[in-house]
């Protein structure tokens, strides 16, 4: 099994990395840990957020540092501790009647600073809110983060050139929107949790529905595939009632 840990080196990163050894602790899994620290080669991966952690070639999360015991349920074959298991239910219950009352404390002191925050705000101009969706107009998006490979701008490239040389109306007549959203930006950041983004993708929608059409980084230097399959993810939501 190989694993991969990508991020800058920072402390999330180490963590992880601690974490991933405790979930193999005691495993009979041969496993490889590597930790790529090159900006390079995360961006090339298409990584939005580190840490990330990749098991066998997937990305299966990022942004996050996940525990032993989640780190284990990705592993095939890894059980978590008899320990775990057996623990007592009054320690459970203590442990969560402390996080209950740090959280307590913690709202007395974040509750003021976000009162006069909001009072100080209050005296700017509002934000301009984004234009609503609408049932019957699909949005072609690609997302991505600040920093960009090669890669990542032909992705971009070749999707806007298939919106509009092949849907050329449904952009003229707003039936088609197409997007290009940086999530590493403050405002943008909901994509990730909204469609569930590992990685920079392309994804349509229409209302609520949606489809992540992640298989643009296997078709991206085989120009006449990638084409057919964005054109065909735009045209089946495009048809949808």
């Amino acid at each position: 099994m190989n694993i991969k840990i990508y991020g800058s080196g920072c402390a999330k990163c180490a963590t992880l990395a601690e974490n991933v050894n405790a979930a193999l602790a005691g495993s009979d899994i041969a496993a490889k840990v590597e930790k790529v620290t090159d900006i390079d080669a995360v961006v090339s991966r298409g990584i939005l957020t580190t840490p990330a952690l990749e098991i066998d070639g997937e990305i299966v999360s990022s942004g996050r540092v996940l525990s032993p015991d989640k780190i284990r349920k990705l592993l095939p074959g890894v059980s978590a501790p008899a320990g775990d298991a057996a623990r007592p239910k009054s320690s459970t219950v203590r442990h969560i009647v402390a996080a209950a009352l740090v959280l307590f404390a913690l709202a007395g002191i974040v509750w003021p600073i976000m009162r006069d925050r909001k009072a100080a705000q209050s005296t700017a101009a509002p934000p301009t809110p984004p234009p609503p969706s609408t049932k019957n107009v699909t949005t072609l998006y690609y997302f991505h983060g600040t920093q960009r490979c090669v890669t990542c701008n032909k992705i971009e490239a070749q999707t806007r050139a298939v919106a509009e040389t092949k849907f050329a109306a449904a952009l003229a007549d707003g039936t088609l929107r197409f997007e290009s959203v940086n999530v590493d930006e403050p405002a943008n950041e909901h994509f990730v949790s909204d469609f569930q983004l590992t990685s920079g993708t392309v994804v349509v929608r229409r209302g609520s529905d949606y489809k992540r059409l992640d298989d643009v980084w296997t078709l991206v230097h085989d120009e006449a595939a990638f084409t057919r399959y964005i054109q065909d993810g735009v045209a089946a939501m495009l048809a949808k009632e």
